[in-house]
Order: structure tokens, then sequence, then C-alpha cells
């Protein structure tokens, strides 16, 4: 953990902190958060997100530390093929993240919202996601299938943060961005862009998720 953390007050004493366990290191990267959503410019919120950053890569680090001690898995995929990883500790116990998306159309409205014409009074069926960015964040990151490419070429997977894919995520990216070329297979938001991202990290979040309209790398 760099020393230079500390200058934030809320990080003062971070240095000796067991970030492995969720409570303590949520709360320092909360107060953070806590500052962004006071509202900060975009410079001090990168400063932030930065910080956040470094507090979530040594919480990791401990946390994968902590487990080898222990000798307790890491990740994997449960047999109703959902896939599991380690995130941190809690009062010593392990917590794990899992990938759920069941029935995700239906819950998210997929089939009423995609470009259809009784959806906006002002738009009709031209809500398509154009010009929009999203985030997959997940277990792993989106593959570059067929369905994300751009009609006229190249992907519409902008950013891949961890060279691992995983089904689910290419799940969940298809649920809301596919493009079409197999009608079956059309998402909510078939135009929209993507960042396939990892599924801890707040700090993606903030960075990506709260720009102000217009800035660069609005995502939602």
């Amino acid at each position: 953990m760099p020393p230079s953390l500390t200058r934030f007050e809320a990080l003062k004493n971070i240095l000796s902190a067991d970030l492995s366990e969720q409570e303590v290191s949520h709360g320092y990267t909360g107060s953070l958060g806590d500052q962004i959503l006071a509202g900060t410019s975009p410079k001090e919120r990168r400063s932030l997100v930065h910080a956040i950053e470094l507090i979530e890569e040594s919480a990791m680090k401990q946390t994968l530390v902590r487990a080898e001690v222990l000798g307790i898995e890491i990740s994997g995929v449960r047999p109703s093929g959902a896939s599991f990883e380690l995130v941190a500790f809690h009062q010593g116990q392990p917590v794990y993240m899992e990938t759920e998306n069941d029935d995700a159309a239906v819950s998210s409205a997929a089939s009423y919202v995609r470009q259809n014409i009784d959806f906006s009074a002002q738009f009709g069926a031209d809500i398509d996601g154009s010009d929009f960015f999203f985030n997959v964040n997940d277990h792993g990151v989106v593959r570059q299938h067929n369905e994300f490419q751009l009609p006229g070429g190249g992907s519409r997977v902008i950013e891949r943060e961890d060279p691992d894919a995983d089904d689910h995520a290419d799940h969940v990216a298809g649920t809301i961005g596919a493009h079409g070329y197999n009608p079956q297979l059309k998402g909510m938001a078939p135009a929209v862009m993507m960042y396939a991202l990892n599924q801890q990290s707040t700090a993606d979040i903030y960075l990506l998720g709260m720009t102000y309209p217009f800035e660069s790398r609005r995502s939602i």
C-alpha cells in the first residue's frame, strides 16, 4: 500500500489495516466514494478513484495471501454453472461473489424496451443504445462474439480488463447489447458500446459510471 495514500484524511490509518476483511476495505473505499458522491471535479474524481483502485488491489492481494495460508478455494464453477470467486473475508469467513442471471431478459424488460415504438412517445423505435457505453462487471470478460461486432467492422467491446473470458459475461453482455444478426439473440440496446471489466472493481463504477454528460468515457 503506497504511503502516499495517507494524504487523504479518511485513510490516515490504512497502512496498518487488514484490508482482507470486507468491512475494513469497504469502510475506506466508502469514505472516498462519499466524497465523489458529494460532488467533485473530473480531476478530483480521478484522484479519488485512483486511491480506491489501490485499496482494492491491496485488499485483493491480502485476501489471496490469506486464502493460500488457509488452503481454501479462490474461484471455480458451481454444478449449476454459476461462477464464483473469493472477494474478501467477513469476520474470518470467506466471502464469494457468484454470477447469476436467471430470467434476465424478462426482469430487465429487454423484450419490451428494445426498439419498441410504444416505449417512448418521443423516440419511438429509435432507442437502440447508440452513443451510450455500459460496463459488464463479471467473473471474467466478454468474448469478441459476432453479435458484438459493428455492422461496418470492428468490435463494440472497446476495453477488456481481464484476459480470461467467461460464458456468463457473454450472457450478460448479450442480454443487454447483442446486435441481432441472429434475431433470436437481439439485446435490449443493440447498438451500445461495452467495457468488459472485473466484477470486484468499485473503482471502475466510480470512474466510468459517474461521469458528467458528454464527458469522455461516460458509461451506464
